[in-house]
C-alpha cells in the first residue's frame, strides 16, 4: 500500500511564506511613534508616514525573503513547503526580489531623511539592516 501525501492548498502556503502578522513589527512602532509625535506637535505628515510604513514593510520583506534564500542555500528548508524559494522554485529570483525590496525600502528612508534634512533615520535603519543580515546571512549565521 502506498501512502499519499496531501499538501496544503497553495494559497495557504503563500500566506504562510509571506507571514502577514510579522509586518506588525514594522508598522506598530511607526504608528505609535507618529501618534506620540502628533500629540506633542499637532503635526502629522501623511506622506512621510506612508513612505516610512512602506519602507519598513519592504525592508522586513527583504529580511524574510533573504532568510528563505539563505535557508535554501544550507538545505535546512528542503522540506519546508511554505518557503518562498520552494514555492517559486527559483532561489536566484527570490534573492533579487529581496534585494529589490531592500533597495526600495532604503530609497524611501533616504527620501524621508532628505525631506527632513536629518540623516539620523538613515543611520538607525542601516544599523538595523546590518543586524538583520548578521542574524541570518553568511558568514554570520
Amino acid at each position: 500500500m502506498t501512502q499519499t501525501h496531501i499538501s496544503p492548498p497553495t494559497t495557504k502556503l503563500w500566506i504562510a511564506a509571506i507571514k502577514p502578522p510579522m509586518y506588525s513589527v514594522a508598522i506598530m512602532p511607526i504608528w505609535v511613534g507618529s501618534a506620540v509625535a502628533f500629540t506633542e506637535t499637532k503635526i502629522f505628515n501623511t506622506t512621510i508616514f506612508s513612505v516610512f510604513i512602506a519602507a519598513a514593510i519592504l525592508i522586513l520583506a527583504w529580511e524574510n525573503i533573504s532568510n528563505d534564500v539563505f535557508d535554501a542555500a544550507t538545505g535546512i528548508d528542503k522540506n519546508k513547503h511554505h518557503s518562498l524559494v520552494n514555492l517559486t522554485g527559483n532561489k536566484k529570483l527570490m534573492f533579487w526580489i529581496g534585494n529589490l525590496c531592500l533597495g526600495l525600502g532604503l530609497l524611501g528612508i533616504m527620501a524621508i531623511a532628505f525631506v527632513q534634512k536629518d540623516p539620523t533615520v538613515i543611520g538607525i535603519i542601516l544599523l538595523c539592516c546590518g543586524l538583520g543580515y548578521m542574524y541570518q546571512g553568511p558568514p554570520f549565521r
